[in-house]
């Protein structure tokens, strides 16, 4: 049997956040928006109906934002907080002397650490242990918007139709 396929179409809002949604019972999903355009396949989606499980979005919002990125870009604003953070809690139980710590601070306000090859070298030049493990990242901006934005807008949609769905099926007596 072939999948029903449902279609909802977002308008913009103060001339952003448009999009074309195409959903299918066989847990397909695909969308064409202004932030990007997206598709994936829930296979095992665990509900009866596959709108019931895109529902889900308006709790786990970060679960469709991780689906749906193509990857995650290097955030170095945050890379430095952490870096910092963990040379003061270090210092502050002594397994740092104030002589490393200095050294370790110095070498982080030295090293343009916004960029990822900054990263890289302060990672090499860095005497503390698992280094690596300081990069952070994050989903771009553009699914993050896609997510909270047009997801968000599909949710009373699917909601509506659901709810028409099964009172059809009540009237019809199934």
């Amino acid at each position: 049997m072939s999948p029903q396929l449902w279609r909802y179409s977002i308008r913009s809002e103060n001339g952003e956040g448009w999009a074309v949604f195409v959903l299918g019972s066989d847990g397909y999903f695909s969308a064409v928006s202004d932030y990007g355009n997206y598709a994936f396949l829930w296979c095992n989606h665990g509900c009866r109906d596959f709108r019931e499980f895109l529902l889900c979005a308006d709790r786990d919002w970060d679960y469709f934002v991780r689906k749906l990125s193509p990857g995650n870009v290097y955030d170095g604003e945050a890379t430095e907080r952490g870096i910092r953070d963990t040379i003061l809690r270090l210092r502050r139980d002594r397994s740092l002397s104030m002589e490393e710590a200095r050294t370790e601070w110095d070498l982080a306000s030295n090293i343009d650490l916004d960029s990822e090859i900054g990263f890289h070298q302060w990672y090499i030049e860095t005497a503390l242990s698992d280094a690596w493990e300081y990069g952070q990242y994050r989903a771009p901006e553009h699914v993050v918007q896609f997510v909270r934005k047009c997801m968000a807008r599909l949710i009373p949609l699917l909601k509506s139709d659901l709810e028409k769905d099964a009172l059809r099926l009540e009237e019809a007596g199934i």
